[in-house]
């Protein structure tokens, strides 16, 4: 039997918000994250966001976590397989209270 191992990266709770990657504490996070996925992205088979990626659950905030960190992340780990999982700060709670209404 021919068996792969799997090491997974789990990242949660980042509550992106617009105006974070601007912030130079939120800078420096971020390169200090991606400087030790360079150490270890030849491990990494899957990446995992579970929950909370943003803090509003807006356009911009997704837009701007995308360009800041998604996609960089994306091309130092292009093999590994990405997977997420919403929170509930990555739902429009207006939109599911209109769609209750509506029923």
């Amino acid at each position: 039997m021919n068996s792969k191992q799997v090491k997974i990266l789990w990242i949660s709770d980042i509550h992106f918000k617009e105006g974070y990657s601007q912030n130079i504490r939120v800078k420096k996070i971020f390169t200090d994250f991606f400087s030790k996925i360079q150490d270890f992205k030849s491990d990494i088979s899957h990446v995992v966001f579970s929950g909370d990626i943003s803090f509003l659950a807006d356009y911009n905030s997704y837009h701007k976590f995308n360009i800041s960190f998604f996609k960089k992340l994306e091309s130092l780990l292009p093999n590994s397989v990405f997977l997420s999982v919403p929170g509930k700060h990555d739902v429009s709670w207006d939109n599911v209270s209109k769609m209750c209404k509506e029923k």
